[in-house]
């Protein structure tokens, strides 16, 4: 499964994807929502890693929109926003899960790990 970290936060980008790409997970990195939307192939399993702050320039009708487009791909939320409107927003398009910033490594790896697995798990229940 391929992941796409979609987060304008360099530091915590790298962090993450040298941690996953080590871990032999293949990882795409993008600054904005429209650069995958454009450039995946809706063929592809995905699992999304997004920080909702990207979108303070085109609003959530983005991440609404990319939860549509790749609605078998899970997305796991990575967020400085606690807020209760971040939360509805997250539940609104079922997101697999809400982490909040500042994270621990270890702890969004575990995350990673179990909802690739329970992906994989739904993908060959459909099958």
């Amino acid at each position: 499964m391929h992941i796409v970290l979609i987060d304008t936060d360099t530091e915590s980008t790298l962090i993450l994807s040298s941690s996953l790409k080590r871990r032999g997970y293949h990882v795409d990195t993008f600054t904005s929502y429209m650069e995958p939307s454009q450039q995946l192939c809706h063929d592809t399993a995905y699992l999304f890693l997004i920080d909702p702050q990207t979108l303070e320039n085109t609003g959530h009708n983005d991440l609404e929109k990319l939860a549509k487009q790749f609605a078998q791909s899970p997305i796991i939320i990575l967020s400085s926003d606690d807020s209760l409107d971040a939360l509805e927003l997250a539940i609104h398009i079922n997101v697999a899960h809400y982490i909040v910033k500042p994270f621990d490594l270890t702890d969004v790896l575990t995350t990673i790990q179990k909802t690739i697995a329970i992906a994989v798990n739904q993908k060959h229940n459909r099958l």
